[in-house]
């Protein structure tokens, strides 16, 4: 069975709302999940050793040193984490606008030439083709299109994009917005339709697996 990778940063506990998203995905997926708690394993920044030995293997292809390999070690992991799972699945709220930096981080490990994408013919190619990724995310505002907020938007939108940078054949964001702003019921409103949206997610990843 499709093996399914959950990336975790939901630094409120349970109080998360996010958190809530995660349970119902989790609740109704059929197979095998591995989770990656970013709060217990955080990824590594990009420093300038750890940039120059990425240069030294993936551009230069030359081989690294044992230090130089430890260097990188943390960003191989997740790598080969990503290439197992046919399923990658995201866990986090927004803040200030945007991913938290953690993520930004993660996704800074792992957008590696010659393990996530490849550059062909002068062409960007992303290499996780045939692998499906969802986020799932909530915000305290409304950053949609119809809101005068919208412009603020840079969390769901670039997840899209680092989704379709690396090759997934679909990277879906679910969120839940407005959880600060709207009353209950209006906020419980808006999780259900993101329960019914991730149920055609799980129920279209079943019939294609």
């Amino acid at each position: 069975m499709d093996q399914t990778l959950i990336v975790t940063y939901l630094p409120s506990g349970e109080s998360s709302k996010t958190r809530r998203l995660l349970q119902y995905f989790l609740d109704h997926l059929n197979g095998p999940y591995q989770v990656l708690d970013l709060l217990d394993c955080p990824p590594q920044f990009l420093t300038a050793d750890r940039m120059q030995a990425f240069l030294k293997r993936n551009y230069g292809k030359q081989c690294l040193t044992p230090e130089e390999q430890a260097l990188v070690a943390g960003s191989d992991k997740y790598i080969r984490l990503l290439h197992e799972a046919r399923n990658l699945v995201l866990a986090y709220p927004m803040h200030n606008f945007s991913m938290p930096a953690i993520i930004k981080c993660f996704f800074d490990a792992v957008i590696i030439k010659g393990e996530t994408f490849d550059i062909l013919d002068g062409e960007y190619v992303g290499l996780l083709t045939g692998h499906r990724g969802l986020a799932l995310s909530t915000s305290g505002g409304i950053y949609e299109t119809t809101s005068e907020w919208a412009h603020f938007e840079h969390c769901f939108s670039l997840q899209e994009c680092l989704f379709k940078f690396m090759g997934y054949e679909s990277g879906v964001v679910v969120p839940v917005q407005g959880c600060d702003e709207l009353s209950q019921e209006e906020v419980e409103a808006r999780f259900q339709v993101a329960f019914t949206h991730l149920l055609t997610i799980v129920h279209g990843w079943k019939e294609i697996a």
